[in-house]
C-alpha cells in the first residue's frame, strides 16, 4: 500500500524530466520576464511555478528499503502528511496545459492593451528600433524571440502597457 501511495505521490524518473522541460520552457521564460509589468497577474505565475517546484521526485524507493523503515529514505514520504489527490503524473500534465493558458491569456492581456486607442498614441513616442519589435508583436500576435527587459522597460517607460 505505501508503495502505490508513494508512487502516486512522487514523480517518476519520465515526470521528473518532463517538469525539469517545464521549468525551461520558453513560454515560462518568457512570462517571468512579462511579470515586471504591472498589469501583468503575478500571483498566476507564482502560484503555478509553486505548484511546479513543489512536485516531488522520488524513483529510487525499493521494497528492501521498506522493510527497514516504514518511511522511504530518499523523500521521507508520509502517507498521513501527504494528500490524496490526483497523482503527480497528472498533475504534471495538467500544469503543462496551465502554462499554455497562462501565456496565452497573459499574451492577449498585452495585446488588448497595446491595440488600446489611448496606448497606442504612445507607440510614437518610443523609438524606431522598439516601436518596430512592437509592431511585429502586434501584427504577429506573438512575442518576439528576443524578449528581453530592454524591450519590457520601454514598455513600461511609455506607458504601453
Amino acid at each position: 500500500m505505501y508503495m502505490s501511495a508513494h508512487s502516486r505521490a512522487r514523480l517518476g524518473s519520465k515526470e521528473d524530466k518532463y517538469r525539469a522541460q517545464l521549468l525551461r520552457d520558453s513560454r515560462l521564460v518568457q512570462l517571468q520576464r512579462l511579470s515586471i509589468i504591472e498589469l501583468m497577474p503575478r500571483q498566476q505565475l507564482a502560484e503555478f511555478q509553486n505548484r511546479l517546484t513543489g512536485l516531488h521526485p522520488c524513483f529510487t524507493l525499493t521494497k528492501q528499503e521498506l522493510d527497514t523503515s516504514p518511511v522511504c529514505p530518499h523523500c521521507n514520504f508520509r502517507l498521513v502528511t501527504e494528500p490524496d489527490g490526483k497523482s503527480a503524473a497528472l498533475i504534471i500534465k495538467d500544469l503543462e496545459k496551465q502554462l499554455g493558458q497562462l501565456h496565452e491569456a497573459w499574451k492577449n492581456t498585452i495585446l488588448s492593451n497595446l491595440e488600446d486607442p489611448a496606448t497606442h498614441k504612445n507607440l510614437a513616442l518610443v523609438k524606431a528600433p522598439a516601436r518596430k519589435m512592437i509592431e511585429g508583436f502586434l501584427k504577429t500576435r506573438e512575442f518576439p524571440d528576443d524578449l528581453n527587459h530592454d524591450l519590457l522597460g520601454l514598455y513600461k517607460k511609455h506607458c504601453l502597457v
